[in-house]
C-alpha cells in the first residue's frame, strides 16, 4: 500500500512539473498584453486562446472553432512569436467534411519576415474555423505557442 501512495505521488510530481515546463515557454499573460495592444483603440476585449506546441519532429494541428455574432465587427490577432517559419494559420467559414465553404485567410499570404503579430478582420459575422499547421522541423525545432485573440468594435 505505501509503494502504491509513493508511485502515485511520484507519478502527480511528474504531472505537475511536465505542466510547468509546458507554461515556462508560453508566458500567457505578456502575450495577451501584447494582443490587447493591437485592439486598441476601436476594438474591445473577447476572448482568447493560447495553444501551447512541443517540437516532436512530426506534423501537427489544431483546429478552433469562433462563433460570432451577427451584427458585430470583429477583429483577430494571432502571435507567432517563437513558431517555425513554417508555421500555418488558415481561417475558413468551412467546418471538416462539409462540401460548401471557403478559406478567408492564410498566414502564408501574409508572412514577414521578422513579424510575429498578425491582424485578420472578418468582412461578416458567421461561424469561424481556425486551423493550425505545425509541420515537422527539420532545423531547430523548438516549443512554441500559438496564441489569438478575438476583439468586437465599440
Amino acid at each position: 500500500m505505501k509503494n502504491s501512495i509513493k508511485y502515485f505521488l511520484l507519478g502527480s510530481v511528474v504531472i505537475i512539473s511536465s505542466a510547468f515546463q509546458t507554461s515556462s515557454f508560453c508566458d500567457s499573460a505578456a502575450i495577451k498584453s501584447e494582443l490587447k495592444q493591437e485592439l486598441k483603440p476601436d476594438y474591445r476585449y473577447d476572448s482568447s486562446s493560447i495553444t501551447p506546441f512541443k517540437a516532436t519532429g512530426q506534423f501537427q494541428g489544431k483546429k478552433i472553432e469562433v462563433p460570432l455574432f451577427d451584427g458585430e465587427k470583429y477583429r483577430f490577432v494571432f502571435n507567432t512569436k517563437g513558431a517555425d517559419k513554417n508555421f500555418q494559420i488558415y481561417i475558413s467559414n468551412k467546418k471538416d467534411g462539409a462540401k460548401s465553404g471557403k478559406f478567408l485567410y492564410s498566414l502564408k499570404e501574409y508572412r514577414e519576415e521578422g513579424k510575429d503579430l498578425y491582424v485578420f478582420e472578418p468582412k461578416k459575422a458567421e461561424k469561424l474555423y481556425i486551423t493550425y499547421i505545425v509541420p515537422p522541423s527539420l532545423e531547430n525545432p523548438s516549443d512554441f505557442c500559438a496564441a489569438f485573440m478575438i476583439g468586437y468594435k465599440l
